[in-house]
C-alpha cells in the first residue's frame, strides 16, 4: 500500500506548469484527477459552463419563492375574509350611500391584459430556467431578486389587511369602504405596486428579454387598472377621494 502511494505521488510531479504521469501505472489515477479540470471532458466542461453561467440550482428556487408569495397572498386574503374584515380594518374608511354596484368600464379587458403580463412572465421563467439559460448580470442577482419579491409580498399582505373592499374586478357598491390607512397612507394602489415588485424581482433574478417585457406589461396593466379605478372612485366619493389623491401618489411615494 505504501509503495502504491509513493508511486502515485511520483506520478503527480510537476514539470514546468504541466502534470505528467511518471509511469503507465498511474494512468487511471491521472484520469481521475483530470475529471476536476475544466478541459478534461466535454460533459464536465458543459457542467462547469452553465453552472458558472446561471447557477442552475438557485434558479429553480424561483418557483418556490413565487409559490410562497401566492400562498401568503391567499392565506392573508382568506384570514381577513373569515374575520369579516375585522383584522386591521381602517378606522378612516369612508362609506358611500346606498346604490347599485358599479364596475369599471372595460374591467374584463383590463384584467385580461394584466393576466397576459403574468402569462408572459411565467412562460419567460420556464424558457430561461428549464434549459439552464438564465443570464448572469451580476453576482448575487438571485438573492437580490428574492429580496425584492419578499418586499412585494410584505407590501401586498400589508395592503390586504387594510383593504376590506377588495374585488378581482374593481367595483363600487353600498358596502364599499375607502381604505386610507396602512400603506394606503403612502400610495393609492399598493397591491398593484406589489405585483410590479413581484415582476421586477423576477426580472432581476431571470433577466431575459421576455421577462423584462413581462415587467413592462405588468406596469402598464397595473397603471391602466389604477387609473380606471380612480375615475370610478372619484364619481363615488367626490371631494373626499380628490382630497385623498392630492396627498398620496399612485405607486411610488413622493414620485408617481
Amino acid at each position: 500500500m505504501r509503495g502504491l502511494i509513493e508511486r502515485e505521488i511520483m506520478c503527480r510531479i510537476v514539470v514546468g506548469q504541466k502534470r505528467r504521469p511518471a509511469s503507465p501505472s498511474c494512468g487511471l489515477q491521472s484520469n481521475l484527477f483530470s475529471v476536476f479540470e475544466e478541459d478534461s471532458s466535454p460533459v464536465i466542461r458543459h457542467f462547469f459552463g452553465y453552472t458558472h453561467f446561471n447557477m442552475r440550482n438557485l434558479d429553480f428556487a424561483i418557483y418556490s419563492v413565487h409559490a410562497m408569495f401566492w400562498a401568503a397572498f391567499m392565506l392573508t386574503r382568506s384570514t381577513v375574509h373569515r374575520r369579516d374584515g375585522s383584522l386591521g380594518i381602517s378606522k378612516e374608511a369612508e362609506t358611500i350611500p346606498e346604490r347599485q354596484e358599479t364596475t369599471v368600464p372595460y374591467s374584463r379587458a383590463l384584467v385580461v391584459f394584466h393576466a397576459l403580463a403574468f402569462a408572459v412572465m411565467y412562460v419567460g421563467i420556464a424558457i430561461a430556467v428549464f434549459p439552464h439559460r438564465v443570464p448572469v448580470w451580476f453576482t448575487g442577482q438571485s438573492l437580490v431578486g428574492a429580496l425584492i419579491i419578499a418586499a412585494s409580498a410584505a407590501l401586498v399582505i400589508w395592503a390586504l389587511v387594510h383593504l376590506r373592499s377588495w374585488r378581482f374586478r374593481a367595483a363600487v357598491d353600498a358596502d364599499h369602504q375607502l381604505a386610507t390607512s396602512g400603506p394606503f397612507r403612502l400610495l393609492r394602489h399598493p397591491i398593484y405596486m406589489g405585483l410590479n415588485l413581484l415582476a421586477l424581482g423576477t426580472a432581476v433574478w431571470t433577466p431575459t428579454p421576455m421577462v423584462w417585457i413581462a415587467f413592462l406589461l405588468m406596469i402598464i396593466g397595473g397603471d391602466l387598472r389604477a387609473r380606471a379605478e380612480e375615475t370610478l372612485l372619484i364619481k363615488a366619493y367626490g371631494p373626499t377621494y380628490r382630497e385623498y389623491c392630492s396627498r398620496t401618489r399612485r405607486f411610488v411615494p413622493g414620485i408617481y
